[in-house]
């Protein structure tokens, strides 16, 4: 995750203040004031990469309309929990959710294609 948030920040050219994480090792505390500041007009935080930390229990719909997965997970159920942070009743702007689907020369770790037909499957 640090190297996402690097190379975002790198790429994007933002300031130090402009991205936050939020992962599960995090205490309590420390993520509500990250949350907090993401949700407020005057701060300079408009970009948080999470982990599956962020995916219940955290309404973003007011701060954002934005979600990219970097992973798909096994779970169709865990697949909508995670779109629905962005993407609930008083949304004012049309959710874009976006799944960046990696691919690797190792058999053994590319994983993306079979994950997407289970997914397909279980939807039906």
């Amino acid at each position: 995750m640090r190297f996402l948030r690097e190379s975002l920040k790198r790429d994007l050219k933002l300031k130090e203040e402009a991205i936050a994480t939020l992962d599960g090792g995090m205490p309590d505390v420390d993520l509500k004031e990250i949350i907090e500041k993401f949700g407020s007009e005057k701060s300079p935080l408009w970009l948080v990469v999470a982990t599956d930390v962020a995916s219940e229990g955290i309404n973003l719909h007011y701060f954002s309309h934005r979600l990219i997965h970097f992973d798909i997970p096994w779970s169709l159920m865990a697949l909508q929990q995670r779109n629905g942070r962005v993407d609930r009743y008083a949304q004012e702007q049309q959710p874009q959710i976006r799944y960046l689907l990696t691919r690797s020369n190792n058999k053994k770790v590319d994983e993306a294609e079979r994950i997407v037909r289970v997914l397909a499957k279980s939807g039906k």
